[in-house]
């Protein structure tokens, strides 16, 4: 599916029923959804060998807080997180087509403990978007990783564990380790705020999804040599979201529409279930959606005018509630 640089908008101007919450509210909803993050990453070695951490559990305490109600401000001071990973050691498959056929050579319970010396969670701009920053001054001693059943000697079996390589920009796996574990949890720590405590386009986005979805809506659209008198949205699934200042954007949605297809030269109506995947929607700051625009010419066109025809809808519905 090709996309041109150009969109079609349609503004939405949801009343918003939304009571912001204090910060000790959105200091207990943030921490207690760390505990939820998961998350796996692959590290690729050398001497044709590979290392996927997969997070199965995530502890995180702090010795005690400074909360700012009056700027939507909160420091944890000393946080300490346990991350327990499972750790699979196995071939590097150069099969781009068979990529996990590959049998696991080894498994192991790993505990990686990460000791900042504080973190800090502030409201970014005035959309309710937080975001949040952090100290931890000394990667070698405050990340520890600890193996269950491998031990340092095992690894040299399938790479020299403590040398130095470019591969791992001129680090010990051990210590390129601790860097990708970091990173990876960071990022996974900042798009937990996407979810709570919610912009306001992501939160008045979810309550225009809980109006349009499976909910049938008349309309009349023409495209083409159709015409379309009434349509569903039986699922709306994004595989991914991001956040560019204060756009959150949509990855890879798949949706699926039920609708109601008449033709100009037969005077009869059917009904159609059809999928299509759009590769982004953005939600704006100023409640606008951004849609891409198709170039290809076919019935996704026409599924896409019906998706927009029915955000319109439920939007205008939701104003008059």
């Amino acid at each position: 599916m090709l996309f041109l640089f150009s969109f079609i908008i349609i503004i939405l101007n949801i009343k918003s029923k939304r009571i912001y919450e204090n910060i000790f509210d959105i200091q207990n909803g943030i921490i207690s959804n760390i505990s939820k993050i998961s998350f796996s990453k692959i590290i690729y070695g050398t001497n044709d060998y590979n290392y996927k951490f997969e997070s199965k559990n995530i502890i995180f305490k702090y010795d005690k807080n400074y909360t700012y109600n009056h700027n939507k401000t909160f420091l944890l001071h000393n946080p300490k997180m346990t991350i327990v990973f499972n750790l699979s050691i196995y071939e590097n498959n150069t099969n781009l087509f068979d990529m996990d056929s590959k049998d696991i050579i080894v498994s192991d319970i790993v505990i990686v403990n990460i000791n900042f010396e504080s973190i800090t969670y502030f409201q970014e701009y005035e959309d309710f978007s937080f975001n949040l920053s952090y100290n931890l001054n000394d990667i070698k001693n405050n990340i520890i990783i600890y193996y269950n059943k491998i031990k340092e000697i095992d690894l040299f079996k399938y790479l020299i564990y403590n040398d130095i390589n470019e591969l791992y920009n001129n680090k010990t796996l051990y210590e390129y380790s601790k860097v990708i574990i970091l990173n990876n949890i960071l990022n996974e720590m900042k798009k937990n705020l996407f979810y709570y405590p919610e912009c306001d386009s992501l939160y008045n986005f979810k309550l225009l999804y809980d109006y349009f979805l499976n909910k049938g809506f008349d309309m009349y659209v023409i495209c083409e040599i159709s015409n379309y008198y009434s349509g569903t949205i039986a699922k709306f699934n994004y595989k991914e979201i991001t956040k560019e200042n204060t756009t959150i954007i949509l990855k890879n949605i798949d949706i699926k529409i039920i609708y109601t297809e008449s033709f100009d030269y037969i005077d009869v109506e059917y009904e159609y279930t059809k999928t299509f995947v759009l590769n982004w929607i953005k939600l704006e700051k100023n409640l606008e959606i951004k849609f891409p625009y198709l170039s290809i010419m076919d019935n996704r066109n026409c599924l896409l005018e019906i998706l927009k025809t029915i955000i319109k809808k439920a939007s205008e519905a939701l104003n008059n509630v």
